[in-house]
């Protein structure tokens, strides 16, 4: 496990393999805390550091939301693994998992983005 000794942060890719972005919801992760009781610690990617924390959902998929300590952009990332089959059915069991209504994502690649808009 690769880390920063000084700090102790964790490369989040020596922890899981879903890590391509798919969608952002609006909250920020004092949110998910809140209101969700999820717990997130800090680590670093190739990009940033950032806040993380990794759900394992009832249907046995495993996602990873996200905050990037540099991005000007508000919002948590919604991340899964690259080859994931049916993302956009991934997505709609981690609002759920989340008790998020699909509206509160801020934004959906746009190669999933139209799957969500037809199930809705």
């Amino acid at each position: 496990m690769t880390a920063i000794p000084a700090t102790n942060l964790v490369n989040i890719e020596d922890l899981t393999s879903a890590t391509m972005t798919v969608a952002m919801f609006k909250h920020e992760p004092q949110d998910f805390s809140t209101n969700n009781g999820l717990v997130f610690r800090a680590g670093f990617d190739d990009l940033d550091y950032l806040d993380f924390t990794i759900l394992n959902l009832p249907s046995g998929h495993e996602v990873v939301l996200i905050r990037h300590k540099g991005s000007p952009q508000p919002g948590t990332e919604l991340c899964v693994r690259s080859n994931q089959d049916n993302v956009a059915s991934v997505i709609r069991k981690a609002c759920k998992f989340l008790n998020i209504n699909e509206s509160e994502l801020q934004w959906v690649h746009p190669n999933i983005e139209q799957q969500i808009a037809i199930a809705s």
